[in-house]
């Protein structure tokens, strides 16, 4: 079964706005490790999978981006207008806090994290505990070295996701997979990595003049 085009649309719009705040992030108050910044370009796309081949049918490209501080930015490119969907997200390592910014319609969306408490760099103290059955060792993605994962959708289908995340980068995930055997494969990826880049800082600010919408906790 094919997706239509604006299923494929709907998915991308949520891989790389929804996705950002990634499950690599720790609340410990013991980790004296420090961010690293980078920058990249996060790319979504779509194959079809048929008996003989997997097809490109999508395809979306934002940036992603972090701070000396623990900020992180995904989304497009502010004042880009040749993307049509003007989106980012915003994530406030000092709070948690996550900030959805339509630059289209000029308006901030708060998730308020329930604990307020700030994020650490996380030290990857889990995949030391990861079964053999879901570890897939170590590859190279984009020029860094990522440690693998893989397990199934909390739907309890036949879908199975891979995860890729590199430790030199506060374990960022570089790589998610999501593979539906029967259907498509879903993938994000970031290319064109520069760890140690500073962002330009402008991608960490709540732009000015923006109209505030407040969501509940996290």
């Amino acid at each position: 079964m094919q997706l239509s085009r604006e299923g494929r649309t709907a998915i991308l719009a949520f891989l790389l706005v929804a996705i950002c705040a990634w499950p690599s992030s720790s609340y410990s108050q013991q980790n004296t490790t420090v961010w690293v910044p980078f920058t990249a370009k996060r790319a979504a796309r779509v194959y079809i999978l048929s008996s003989s081949e997997e097809k490109l049918v999508e395809e979306k490209t934002a940036i992603a981006a972090r701070n000396q501080n623990g900020w992180l930015y995904t989304g497009d490119i502010p004042g880009s207008h040749s993307i049509r969907w003007l989106r980012g997200t915003l994530l406030d390592p000092q709070t948690g806090d996550k900030y959805e910014i339509d630059y289209e319609h000029q308006c901030v969306t708060l998730h308020r994290n329930f604990s307020q408490a700030p994020l650490q760099p996380p030290t990857g103290e889990e995949y030391k505990h990861v079964p053999p059955e879901r570890a897939l060792g170590t590859k190279i993605i984009s020029g860094v070295e990522c440690i693998g994962t893989k397990g199934r959708t909390s739907r309890g289908d036949e879908r199975v996701t891979e995860t890729w995340a590199a430790p030199s980068l506060n374990y960022e995930v570089v790589e998610t997979t999501v593979l539906d055997p029967k259907k498509n494969r879903l993938e994000i990826v970031l290319e064109d990595i520069r760890a140690g880049t500073r962002p330009d800082p402008e991608l960490f600010r709540i732009p000015e003049g923006f109209q505030k919408l407040y969501i509940g906790p996290l």
